[in-house]
């Protein structure tokens, strides 16, 4: 999430999900289905709305509130096809309550529902040395976007693609990771509405602390490109730079739970997001 958002990532998450955390697991092939269940509780402590998958990413609504606390599921399954490539699919649900002022004093919104489900792949390369690279791509099956007062599903709006490279080094993993967002124009209710791409890099660390526990750390800086609506600015660029602490512990040899706060480095970025995952392996 943020990549916390999703405790320390979900491209580390399929190479050991739900392994134990030991030495040996670490670039293993997984094969069969795996799960990752996460639940996030988001506020974002300012006028901005947000998405937080496949990446953290504000949204453009056309409307300014003054606080959004949100609530968001989200599943992913992942299935091993072959020794190098894992299928990759996901879905979200949020409940949000959005906060504003009018002349008649303070008000919320209430909003809950699907969100979005992704559909893509990973490939993880060979091994070269102490180093695993990995590249990710997804693809929006569907989205909800939403514009002032109206709603409408999309599909095939946006794009993601990631490269990651993993190291191991006793008794710390590091993941560096680049990537980019790409949207795509939404027309709703007559408005061209334009979210903006992103670039983003992070660095993702998990030290081992035993066989069962380790602790993760994650630090990410993402660039959104501005807003538009029908073809002029509304926002500008923005930069959403987030720092998540947090840690794992094996439940069972095919099980693993995560826990992870973060917090933004800007006022484009959320106050805080506190995830919780369930690492599951069939």
């Amino acid at each position: 999430m943020k990549k916390t958002v999703y405790l320390p990532l979900l491209l580390a998450s399929t190479l050991f999900a739900s392994d134990p955390v030991t030495i040996d697991s670490l670039f293993k092939s997984q094969n069969g289905l795996r799960s990752i269940t996460t639940l996030s509780f988001v506020s974002s402590g300012s006028s901005n709305t947000y998405a937080i998958y496949p990446e953290l990413m504000t949204q453009n609504e056309g409307r300014v509130w003054m606080d959004t606390k949100s609530v968001v599921l989200n599943q992913a399954f992942l299935y091993g096809l072959s020794k190098n490539f894992d299928f990759l699919a996901s879905g979200s649900g949020s409940s949000n309550r959005r906060e504003y002022v009018d002349f008649s004093g303070y008000k919320h919104d209430d909003i809950t529902g699907f969100d979005s489900l992704w559909l893509g792949g990973i490939y993880s390369f060979d091994s070269i040395g102490d180093f695993k690279p990995q590249l990710t791509a997804q693809m929006s099956a569907y989205q909800k976007k939403r514009y002032l007062e109206e709603t409408k599903n999309v599909s095939a709006k946006s794009f993601l693609i990631k490269g990651s490279l993993k190291n191991y080094s006793d008794p710390v993993v590091s993941t560096f990771s680049l990537g980019t967002v790409i949207n795509a124009k939404n027309t709703i209710g007559g408005h061209d509405i334009e979210d903006g791409n992103q670039i983003f890099f992070g660095l993702d660390l998990s030290i081992i602390l035993s066989p069962k526990v380790s602790l993760d750390i994650g630090l990410d800086q993402r660039y959104q490109m501005e807003s538009k609506t029908d073809g002029a600015k509304v926002s500008n660029s923005k930069s959403i730079p987030t720092m998540s602490l947090g840690a794992t512990y094996v439940l069972t040899p095919k099980s693993s739970l995560s826990i992870s706060g973060s917090a933004g480095g800007s006022s484009d970025a959320p106050d805080s997001i506190f995830s919780l995952s369930l690492w599951q392996k069939f």
